[in-house]
């Protein structure tokens, strides 16, 4: 499915696991970046990193709630 999302950016919050980080895998797959943002930075920057190696996109974790 094409949704004409390559090459943008998404902000997802609570994307680290569950819903968000499925959705935040969605946004990938349709070849938009990303932009997580969780409460557990090592969780958030290994599922960016996970995203990034996958989908070919540039994918940032960023810890919200130190």
């Amino acid at each position: 499915m094409d949704l004409g999302l390559t090459n943008k950016v998404a902000v997802v919050t609570g994307g680290s696991v569950g819903i968000g980080l499925g959705v935040a895998r969605a946004f990938a797959r349709e070849g938009a970046h990303v932009l997580i943002a969780a409460r557990d930075a090592e969780r958030v920057t290994a599922a960016a990193a996970d995203i990034a190696a996958e989908f070919g996109v540039t994918a940032i974790g960023h810890a919200c709630d130190e």
